[in-house]
């Protein structure tokens, strides 16, 4: 009897970890490189994490530059971005939760259109 009571003790215990933990991985999805154009809006989607999230527009491909842009204490998922990058750069997208974690997308060719509006000066 001690046996049995010990083993769902042990399998309360693991069922309630398991529960507790955050299984919730953040990731965010890369834009179609037929969707991105200068100035053009686009939902920028992740998942996972714990909010707020903070989104970041880095050029030229690279994660370790300092961003072109950045998105503060978004509360969620997806973020319509108006495309403030020039035709003709690459970018990619990250987004920090509030833990920490990062995530990136691949670098999108941001195609070109006329209007130039939304460019940062």
């Amino acid at each position: 009897m001690k046996f049995q009571h010990a083993i769902a003790s042990a399998i309360s215990l693991a069922v309630a970890r398991a529960w507790a933990a955050p299984t919730d991985t953040l990731t965010i999805d890369t834009p179609s490189r037929l969707a991105l154009f200068q100035c053009g809006l686009i939902n920028i989607t992740w998942h996972g994490g714990q909010g707020p999230y903070t989104l970041s527009v880095l050029l030229a491909g690279s994660a370790s530059e300092t961003p072109y842009d950045v998105y503060s204490n978004l509360r969620a998922s997806p973020y319509t971005w108006n495309t403030n990058v020039q035709d003709g750069n690459n970018a990619t997208l990250s987004v920090k939760d509030n833990t920490g974690a990062l995530a990136y997308t691949s670098s999108i060719f941001v195609n070109g259109q006329d209007n130039m509006s939304c460019l940062k000066n």
